[in-house]
């Protein structure tokens, strides 16, 4: 979900816009939005902007934020670095201040120091060359600070598909426990008792020759007088399949992905046409939304405001997307046509 998440996001077109004057909303060519276009088109040395974009969409879905690190000089501003970076939570730690726990909207201020954590050391990162990067939910964290990531919400679903899909593993492996065989040989006293060797010779060998795999045999036989008591289950009575479809949309519906878009084998009931309906839905309800709260955070992080502009990304030209258009001229023709009568 995630992935698919980030390859859409990538899709869109940046543009670096005038926010005054009488070119109000047309592209603007000033040096510090040259700068900004040179920096998203190429982040850094090692990254593209699909690259780099991904990688920033990931790690705010999957941990609910991530830091983007600027790589400037001391005293200048974000939009002269000459690089910028996602720095994954997963290798970050804070160092807030002494007390600071008590403080339930403890933020950016309470921040004493930023470390890299890799390979068993630390590297420090400039404060001010950092900016948090956060998830569109709702904070809903005990400090008020770092959200929460929505996978969070979802543990229980998560774990269910995996023990699902152990589970299925182990029944495509080893079946699963089919029956007991018992020893039915006894004298007037008692059964006689199947020693421990003869227990592990006798289940080598029907483990080895015996099953449903390739190149097994299906029927044992025995010189002993053995009787065998039925325990499998059906696998459609275990529901492992059901479980799964469940906990998938569990999945889905936390981040307002299209559950038809996880999988297109047939089964899904998934056509042509409502598989292009649920990727409008995709970039309508998840990916623009998303966006959105993104590239206001990057308009913070350049402090465009203060150079009259705003970066923008636009997803109208994508293909999918043209039925809005054409349905929205439609609706502006029989608007015209009305207009025109009542004229």
């Amino acid at each position: 979900v995630i992935t698919k998440t980030a390859e859409a996001f990538a899709n869109g077109e940046t543009w670096v816009l005038r926010t005054n004057g009488r070119k109000r909303g047309e592209e603007i060519d000033t040096a510090e939005a040259k700068r900004i276009k040179k920096l998203l088109a190429k982040p850094n040395a090692y990254q593209t902007r699909s690259a780099f974009e991904s990688e920033l969409v990931i790690n705010t879905l999957l941990f609910g934020w991530c830091i983007l690190y600027a790589d400037k000089a001391i005293g200048f501003k974000n939009v002269d670095a000459k690089s910028i970076h996602v720095i994954s939570p997963s290798e970050v730690e804070i160092e807030y201040k002494d007390n600071s726990w008590k403080n339930k909207n403890r933020g950016w201020d309470d921040i004493v120091n930023i470390w890299v954590v890799k390979d068993g050391q630390k590297s420090k990162l400039y404060k001010n060359n950092c900016y948090i990067i956060r998830d569109i939910v709702p904070n809903f964290c005990i400090n008020g600070f770092l959200p929460t990531s929505r996978v969070d919400t979802i543990s229980s679903a998560i774990q269910n598909i995996i023990d699902g899909m152990e589970s299925r593993g182990v029944l495509l492996r080893e079946r699963g426990i089919r029956g007991i065989i018992t020893n039915r040989t006894s004298d007037a006293g008692s059964w006689f008792p199947v020693n421990p060797q003869e227990k592990e010779e006798f289940m080598n060998e029907l483990k080895g020759s015996f099953g449903l795999l390739k190149g097994q045999h299906q029927i044992a036989f025995s010189n002993k007088d053995l009787l065998y008591q039925k325990m499998s289950v059906p696998f459609s009575e275990l529901g492992l399949m059901e479980e799964d479809d469940n906990s998938k949309g569990k999945v889905c519906d936390a981040y307002g992905f299209p559950k038809l878009l996880l999988s297109n084998d047939g089964t899904n009931g998934a056509t042509n046409s409502n598989m292009q309906v649920a990727t409008r839905n995709l970039y309508q309800n998840l990916v623009m939304p998303f966006s959105k709260n993104i590239f206001e955070q990057i308009n913070d992080f350049f402090e465009t405001d203060d150079l009259n502009m705003v970066i923008e990304r636009d997803y109208s030209k994508l293909s999918v997307l043209q039925p809005d258009q054409k349905e929205y001229a439609e609706a502006k023709l029989r608007s015209n046509q009305a207009n025109n009568i009542a004229f």
